[in-house]
């Protein structure tokens, strides 16, 4: 009997940059790819959450996954991503995505208020 090995989720890519945007605007989405890789003895992942820090946002347009969506191997997700800053000077902060794997991706977020 062979036993299934505890799936890794993966985010592509993991540093997004948003450039220079004026405070009080919204960048542009950009997304990022979560999936569970298609390979021997991966289970499904179960995405509960996914949390930002620093002045960026979830893109509700931009995001194919939801709060519980279970990616079965070899399936794929976007969430779309948005720089909202409310000072000036350079900012960063993080996407983490948790779920009932053993890994919790990050993507690493810069941007520059103007």
């Amino acid at each position: 009997m062979v036993t299934p090995v505890p799936s890794a989720l993966k985010i592509t890519p993991d540093k997004l940059k948003f450039g220079k945007v004026g405070t009080g605007a919204t960048s542009s989405a950009q997304t990022v790819t979560l999936s569970n890789p298609n390979k021997k003895k991966q289970v499904p992942i179960t995405l509960e959450s996914w949390n930002f820090s620093g002045e960026f946002a979830v893109s509700q347009g931009q995001t194919t996954c939801a709060s519980f969506t279970t990616l079965n191997p070899g399936q794929k997700c976007k969430i779309g991503v948005v720089f909202k800053p409310t000072t000036t000077g350079a900012q960063s902060g993080k996407l983490t995505v948790v779920g009932n794997q053993s890994n919790h991706p990050s993507a690493t977020l810069k941007g520059t208020g103007k």
